[in-house]
């Protein structure tokens, strides 16, 4: 069978499905890509049996067929091949692939052998705009742990509830949450995602602002559709922490500064925070001239300190918190205006973008020793 497929459009899907191939040794066929031709396409698939990636590209060619090829080696040649049209050939088990004065023959394996995907049904799915499914991911995916012995925690609790879909991650010392409406009325819904799954997600919606993303709930699995793009993804089993119990009541001190200025002070304070776990020390001054005031040290090193101006409402207040989750946390931030809210030294602090409504961060703080 001979399949003729342009190479910028075979690299670009090979690059994506890739990413979903397993590592792991113990089932071979996992460490495949299946090729599989249709009529006027070929697809692209490989899974790890948690997250699976199926891509669709135009292709030239009659019949069908299907075949398992190392992705490695095959990976691997497609990106080094010229620039060119690649003429495919699938027969007897092998993949032959013709690319200019260059010929390469992968020995494969059976197609029949590979895990069967679920089919997407558009007619059963939400849809979501992609540039806000992609930045909402961004926004939350920062908080998720990467500790596997609390596997429910890094993956990221996805509820659906009156057409809002609300994102929220923790690994237990700082928590994000974003929410978005979608286009849907029925039911309601709950389940926790990997967030490896939905990074990778992420990253195929890419910066195509007008990208529909169709999303199906389905038994233990989600699918995902962008164009001719399906992510699938396995749910997490267990119970999401009842992060609700962190989120701080009303604030007793509350300031506003400009988000660069913050970063560039954070930032310079995590310099000399990096001997003591990232721990800065944020002082609230909201009389006289009102500004927040960071400082650091390292011992037998030096100190560091640095005031910045900012809008304070309340009171005065001194509390740590990690310099790297506040610069996380800043940089998942668009607005030009970050809001930080405090309810005490030894309570969480909650950090949002002046206008950004329904997206928050909550870092716990560090306990000040002497």
């Amino acid at each position: 069978m001979k399949i003729i497929v342009g190479h910028s459009e075979t690299k670009r899907a090979l690059t994506a499905v890739a990413r979903s191939v397993s590592r792991r040794g113990d089932l071979p066929i996992l460490t495949n890509i299946c090729v599989h031709k249709g009529e006027g396409e070929l697809t692209f698939s490989a899974t790890d049996l948690v997250t699976a990636i199926q891509y669709t590209i135009p292709a030239q060619g009659e019949g069908s067929g299907m075949v398992c090829v190392p992705a490695m080696v095959f990976v691997e040649f497609v990106h080094s091949l010229p620039e060119t049209d690649i003429t495919l050939h699938l027969e007897d088990g092998k993949l032959s692939i013709h690319s200019g004065s260059f010929t390469a023959t992968i020995q494969g394996a059976r197609g029949e052998d590979f895990p069967t995907l679920p089919i997407f049904d558009s007619e059963k799915a939400m849809f979501i705009a992609g540039k806000t499914l992609r930045e909402t991911i961004e926004r939350v995916s920062l908080a998720a742990s990467t500790d596997e012995s609390r596997r429910e925690m890094t993956g990221i609790l996805l509820t659906y509830e009156k057409g809002v879909l609300s994102l929220v991650a923790t690994d237990g010392y700082r928590l994000s949450k974003s929410m978005v409406s979608v286009d849907k009325s029925e039911g309601n819904m709950s389940f926790i995602l990997p967030a490896r799954s939905m990074m990778e997600l992420a990253r195929l919606i890419g910066e195509n602002d007008k990208t529909l993303v169709g999303v199906i709930f389905q038994g233990s699995q989600v699918l995902f559709s962008i164009e001719r793009v399906t992510l699938v993804s396995s749910l997490i089993d267990g119970q999401f922490p009842p992060y609700e119990r962190i989120l701080p009541g009303p604030p007793t001190t509350r300031l506003m500064v400009e988000r660069d200025v913050l970063e560039k002070a954070v930032r310079l304070a995590g310099i000399f925070s990096r001997a003591v776990a990232g721990v800065v020390r944020l002082t609230v001054t909201p009389k006289k001239t009102p500004s927040l005031t960071l400082s650091s040290s390292i011992e037998q090193i030096g100190t560091q300190e640095g005031s910045i101006d900012a809008s304070v409402e309340g009171e005065e207040l001194v509390i740590a918190l990690n310099s790297r989750y506040l610069l996380d946390a800043i940089h998942a931030t668009k607005a030009s205006q970050v809001a930080l809210e405090f309810s005490g030294a030894l309570k969480p602090c909650k950090i949002s973008g002046i206008g950004e409504e329904g997206v928050f961060h909550i870092i716990m703080p560090v306990r000040l020793q002497g």
